[in-house]
């Protein structure tokens, strides 16, 4: 009985026309509010993306640059012992030697806890 009255009373007063446009309107602001949040969270993806590739190409060109600024000093360091030594391979087999020293020096302490620690360290303070 009560119900039927608040329908009769709604009917009445017209709030039924109030109450459909109140629903819609709430439904659009929702809608828009969903909008809204999608567009920001796409906003920040692609920040994100755009962040991670810069870092990323920053890291392969001071790689590469660091790579051939390594490559010509080789050279050069292995010319300058050719022309010390006299010979014409004996300054590329010494260079040889002391990147293969380089390496083995490298393997065998790569799994030493201090080593890591101070890798990591290194890995760290540049944050």
């Amino acid at each position: 009985m009560m119900l039927r009255n608040k329908k009769r009373l709604i009917r009445l007063l017209g709030l039924n026309f109030l109450i459909k446009l109140a629903s819609i309107l709430l439904e659009k602001k929702i809608s828009y509010c969903k909008k809204e949040i999608e567009q920001k969270f796409i906003q920040w993806v692609i920040k994100r993306v755009i962040n991670i590739t810069v870092k990323i190409f920053g890291i392969f060109l001071f790689v590469g640059l660091l790579s051939t600024t390594l490559l010509f000093m080789s050279l050069g360091l292995a010319l300058y012992l050719n022309d010390l030594l006299h010979s014409v391979y004996q300054g590329f087999l010494i260079v040889g030697g002391i990147y293969l020293l380089l390496f083995f020096i490298i393997f065998t302490i790569k799994n030493k806890q201090w080593f890591q620690n101070i890798f990591f360290q290194i890995i760290h303070s540049k944050k």
